[in-house]
């Protein structure tokens, strides 16, 4: 797994970068609204594999992704924040949108 210097920010779907890392912040409506997420978050992190810093705050939520083996950005990182695009998706109003 080779590291991947990508000068350009990561404008997919809220998502930024970060020193050595894709950062993106989620508000929800409600504490239960923000845990639904995460356990979103945790299914696609044990799918692919590759499972992101996480940091909760009420109804804030932050991830923050790398590949820690390499300290870097590599493919494992872009390809699951293209996976996230259609799993982890929220609405303007903070509300998860439904699986159908």
């Amino acid at each position: 797994m080779e590291a991947i210097n990508r000068e350009e920010p990561a404008n997919i779907q809220g998502w930024t970068l970060e020193g050595r890392c894709l950062v993106r912040t989620e508000v929800f409506t409600d504490f239960r609204a923000a845990m639904l997420w995460v356990n979103r978050v945790a299914c696609l992190a044990e799918q692919r594999n590759h499972h992101p810093d996480i940091h909760i705050r009420w109804n804030r939520v932050t991830l923050k992704l790398s590949t820690h083996e390499q300290d870097a950005l590599t493919d494992r990182d872009w390809s699951w924040i293209k996976a996230a695009e259609t799993d982890l998706v929220v609405d303007a109003n903070g509300s998860l949108k439904s699986d159908s």
